[in-house]
């Protein structure tokens, strides 16, 4: 089995780049970008619960609700033994800020200038074990593929191949270094996810969700009620709910709402969100202060 290292090195040669057809979506209304430690950007399409919540040893995993569709599958070593998915709340902080810097930048290549830096901007704690995580973590990130369907009717998406392109390390003491110092997001998901679909939420609130169900929710709840304008509540199932959120498509409904109740009122408490959350589902409202609650750029 290949090592981090010739994994690594092997990232810097130009990789496979996987058939892509997208139909051009309209463009939103620029404005100029807030300070990063304002905002941070996730794509829309990223926002959907994609990656797993556990490592199970799977190297498929798929998200399949509404009118989307994500399948996830792992990389593979050179021996063709699989790396395995990333999984928990690590790829999603780590991905999230990477996304920022390059919506912000309007540049595919992102330089991280430290190790220190990149786990305080994702609310990281700063120690040896938790940077061979993130290393392990990104790895199986840029070793990934993914395939995203979404069909509306109104408006259609399709790609598949890599979120990243190359990974840089440099090479200090005759040693690589433990995180890459640049990484190159894939051009045509750079330019037809990350760009068309960015969608603005505040950092401090995002940095706040320890679990990767809170991350979900948070990214999906900020979206969701900020075009609600039903004064009077929105009402949603957990029945509904269930395909979006839960770990699996076999978790026990019992056992889905229990956890989901409980990630949910710590994001309301993070977020400010009036939600109430009932016996059968959950009701959704407007945000008190619309124009200030979410950003969409």
């Amino acid at each position: 089995m290949g090592t981090s290292e010739d994994i690594l090195n092997n990232l810097k040669k130009k990789g496979h780049r996987g058939s892509t057809k997208v139909l051009q979506l309209p463009k939103h209304h620029e404005q100029q970008p807030l300070l990063p430690s304002e905002i941070s950007y996730v794509p829309e399409l990223l926002g959907s619960a994609w990656i797993p919540r556990r490592n199970n040893g799977q190297t498929v995993f798929k998200r399949k609700f509404g009118a989307l569709t994500f399948i996830t599958q792992s990389g593979v070593h050179e021996d063709l033994s699989p790396v395995g998915l990333p999984t928990g709340v690590i790829p999603r902080k780590i991905l999230t800020r990477l996304c920022s810097l390059a919506i912000l930048r309007n540049n595919p290549e992102v330089n991280v200038r430290s190790v220190a830096e990149l786990l305080s901007d994702t609310n990281l704690t700063y120690n040896g074990q938790m940077v061979k995580r993130i290393r392990n973590q990104l790895l199986k990130l840029a070793l990934c593929r993914v395939d995203i369907q979404f069909d509306s009717g109104k408006k259609k998406v399709r790609h598949f191949g890599r979120i990243f392109d190359q990974l840089e390390l440099e090479i200090q003491d005759n040693q690589l270094t433990l995180l890459p110092n640049k990484i190159y997001f894939d051009k045509e998901f750079f330019d037809r996810i990350l760009k068309e679909e960015k969608f603005g939420y505040f950092a401090d609130e995002l940095m706040e969700a320890k679990t990767s169900m809170q991350h979900d929710i948070y990214l999906w709840l900020i979206r969701r009620t900020g075009n609600l304008i039903i004064d009077d509540g929105y009402f949603l199932s957990y029945e509904t709910l269930h395909p979006q959120f839960a770990n699996s498509p076999t978790q026990q409904m019992c056992d889905f709402r229990k956890r989901f109740k409980e990630a949910l009122r710590a994001v309301v408490k993070i977020s400010g969100m009036r939600v109430d959350i009932e016996r059968k589902g959950i009701k959704l409202f407007p945000p008190k202060q619309r124009k200030f609650r979410w950003k969409k750029f």
